[in-house]
């Protein structure tokens, strides 16, 4: 074994960014492996930008009834570009508190890479063992294509591609 955890979290996301926070502060020493950057769905391309997202529609319908208060707004629109623009800026914001260089400096190590449960206390993270006395598995999820016909030659969005449109 290269090191030994008192938990090792699998995923990154919002239940494994909890699980490691509250390792801490119970004094344990925990490992966040996840395949891609903390924050998970949530932060990437769930709650963060959707929330962002629903926020700019808001100031625009709020705006768009200016008139019943006495306010005249004149040339309301939207810059979509702009919109996108300041949800990536908001999950830039919620991004540097999860990143690896701020939970490490919490004291949470962490490892970019596939986990794969070996044996009871073994996790093989890349081409290390590690051993450890807990394991939690947050993993979360992906979106699911249904299996309409056609779907798969025409163009469509899910959450994980929906926050790159830019018109």
């Amino acid at each position: 074994m290269s090191e030994s955890f008192d938990l090792v979290v699998i995923g990154g996301g919002t239940a494994g960014l909890s699980a490691v926070q509250a390792a801490l502060s119970l004094g344990k020493r925990p490992l966040l492996v996840s395949e891609g950057p903390p924050g998970g769905e949530c932060t990437w391309n769930g709650c963060v930008p959707s929330k962002a997202l629903i926020e700019a529609a808001r100031v625009h319908h709020t705006a768009s009834r200016a008139a019943a208060f006495g306010t005249r707004i004149d040339g309301l629109s939207v810059d979509f570009p702009a919109v996108m623009r300041r949800v990536h800026d908001v999950i830039d914001r919620i991004a540097r508190y999860e990143d690896e260089k701020h939970l490490e400096h919490a004291g949470v190590a962490v490892r970019r890479a596939l986990a794969r449960l070996r044996a009871p206390g073994v996790v093989q993270i890349g081409d290390d063992m590690v051993s450890t006395d807990r394991i939690v598995v947050a993993t979360g999820s992906r979106p699911a294509i249904p299996p309409i016909p056609g779907l798969d030659s025409v163009p469509h969005l899910t959450n994980e591609s929906l926050f790159a449109l830019t018109s």
